[in-house]
């Protein structure tokens, strides 16, 4: 099954970069997994960092929905979901909190992405398995195809947004959990 938008993105709302909102201004960071103290910090800035452009667009997702709703592909195969994203140059977003792990694929673009691990700004081609539990916001400098791989038993969309995002922080095992 493979769902797409049809419309042009209405770039409305979400243009602020990291560092005009105080997120990207140290350059890069790469923090341990179980750097509980780095991680909560990081989290809460990615928190105000995501209430920030709500506040701007002046809905819940901010430009998310839009990008979704007309860049996104989703593929359901062999066990394997896929979302593919197309996000243009000088959006920000703030991803939902996974619950599975999975794995990026740039195919093309430079982005700025932010997670409870760390800072980087990447160029594609690019691969890397983002830290489980953690949002990540991102700023594209230019057009960018992303793509995020995990399994899954859900075959619709309705289905999968259950099985792969988690309600909150609560739901996930983290390093220090148990302290």
């Amino acid at each position: 099954m493979v769902r797409s938008g049809q419309h042009e993105v209405d770039q409305c709302c979400g243009h602020h970069s990291m560092n005009e909102l105080g997120l990207f201004a140290g350059g890069e960071i790469e923090v341990p997994l179980d750097n509980k103290e780095v991680r909560l910090n990081a989290r809460d800035q990615i928190d105000r960092y995501e209430q920030a452009i709500k506040d701007e667009a002046g809905s819940e997702r901010g430009i998310a929905d839009v990008i979704n709703d007309n860049g996104l592909k989703e593929y359901f195969v062999g066990g394997a979901y896929t979302r593919q994203l197309f996000i243009p140059k000088g959006v920000t977003i703030v991803s939902k909190l996974w619950n599975k792990e999975r794995l990026w694929i740039i195919a093309y673009g430079d982005v700025s992405i932010m997670t409870e691990t760390g800072i980087k700004r990447v160029q594609g081609a690019h691969v890397e398995i983002p830290p489980l539990g953690s949002k990540t916001a991102l700023y594209t400098h230019e057009d960018t195809l992303w793509f995020a791989i995990t399994g899954a038993e859900a075959t619709n969309s309705d289905d999968v947004e259950n099985e792969v995002i988690a309600k909150g922080y609560s739901e996930l095992e983290y390093p220090w959990k148990g302290e």
